[in-house]
């Protein structure tokens, strides 16, 4: 969450900006999961960083952003062509699916319309 040492980091030539740990975690993944968008945004408009990687588990940044509800993030990455908001992770969960069961209903009813899914008011009940 540091966006200074991150960007000190990131225009260093013999940095890995998009390395990936032992779950296939990248510095990307990490960023969106806590919500740092300022990283977030350093890290996405760099060439060597894959926006849409995924992890051992198969889920993407999207998938980390959308669960923890954070809604700027996930702005952010749908507004990107190269990221799949609809990808399907090891469990068959995708980011709508994992926003829904955090019962984050920003972040739902934006992947909805990102997705050109109608966002439907639940009917009246008397």
């Amino acid at each position: 969450g540091c966006e200074a040492v991150v960007k000190l980091l990131v225009e260093r030539d013999d940095v890995e900006a998009d390395s990936k740990d032992n779950n296939g975690r990248t510095p990307l993944s990490w960023a969106v999961e806590k919500g740092h968008k300022a990283v977030v945004k350093l890290l996405v408009e760099r060439d060597d960083v894959k926006a849409d990687s995924k992890d051992n588990d198969g889920r993407t940044p999207l998938s980390w952003a959308a669960a923890y509800g954070h809604e700027a993030v996930v702005r952010l990455l749908v507004e990107r062509e190269d990221v799949e908001a609809d990808s399907k992770d090891w469990y068959d969960q995708t980011p709508l699916s994992w926003a829904a069961e955090g019962e984050h209903e920003a972040v739902v009813k934006l992947l909805r319309e990102s997705a050109g899914l109608p966002v439907r008011t639940p009917p009246n009940t008397f």
